[in-house]
């Protein structure tokens, strides 16, 4: 009969703040995935964003979290689950979010709705192997991330 796989949707796997040791390593490739949740937090003097992905792929790797940064212009309050910041009128973010909701009216940078990222969509994972000074980081540090998003 097969594999019985649980979907629900937990965050214990989900940090509350970046974190490099909190982020897992999965094979390189593509996977359906679900936008789950965003964080907002500083890295260096950087105001950075996580968008939150959810692999829905049956097998080991289901209601795993995999995340895609942006950086954003500024933070609304303090950096948090689901936390307000204002995007680059035309950075990745912009330009991600008007790709994945093409009907989508044109929307202030400070009000993007990431919350309307709730389809299922096809993500391209890949290993980061460098650190921010271009050096190779020890294996076992080396985690993945989202490069690509397409619509299904």
């Amino acid at each position: 009969m097969g594999e019985v796989i649980s979907l629900n949707n937990d965050f214990a796997g989900l940090p509350t703040k970046y974190r490099y040791d909190g982020w897992l390593r999965f094979p390189e490739g593509k996977y359906q995935a679900v936008c789950e949740t965003w964080v907002t937090y500083q890295y260096m003097s950087s105001k950075r964003l996580a968008l939150i992905f959810n692999i829905l792929d049956a097998g080991k790797y289901n209601g795993k979290h995999v995340p895609m940064f942006f950086g954003v212009k500024r933070h609304k309050g303090n950096t948090r689950e689901k936390g307000g910041f204002i995007a680059s009128p035309r950075g990745d973010l912009m330009e991600l979010f008007y790709r994945l909701n093409p009907d989508s009216p044109i929307v202030r940078p400070d009000r993007v709705p990431l919350s309307k990222l709730d389809g299922v969509y096809q993500i391209t994972v890949s290993d980061v192997i460098k650190n921010r000074k271009q050096k190779k980081h020890p294996q076992q540090l080396i985690y993945s991330k989202v490069t690509e998003v397409e619509l299904i």
